[in-house]
């Protein structure tokens, strides 16, 4: 039986769209409870993307998105690899907060 109701705050949603002649992983976050902080928050987004470029099957950075709530920063590990390690190559998107 499946229980109807209001879905989790820390439910991610991953969606895999057709751009042009490329697929496309989109991973939408719907809260700030849905980003992983600290460690293990860093440790499940390296998995995520690993299980991404998997699926794309493909080493190109640039075919993910991370896309956030507007009002809900990036947690500061997950940021300094998006940004030190990948040099930016997934791009993070703003999205309006759904209640």
């Amino acid at each position: 039986m499946i229980e109807k109701g209001a879905p989790e705050v820390k439910t991610d949603i991953d969606v895999l769209i057709s751009e042009g002649q490329n697929l496309i992983y989109y991973q939408f976050k719907r809260s700030k409870e849905a980003l992983g902080y600290g460690k293990n928050g860093l440790d499940a987004t390296k998995a995520w993307v690993k299980k991404a470029m998997a699926d794309l099957d493909t080493e190109d950075y640039s075919r993910i998105k991370y896309a956030l709530p507007e009002d809900v920063d990036l947690p500061p590990q997950i940021a300094e690899w998006f940004s030190d390690v990948l040099e930016h190559a997934i791009e993070v998107i703003r999205i309006p907060h759904l209640d």
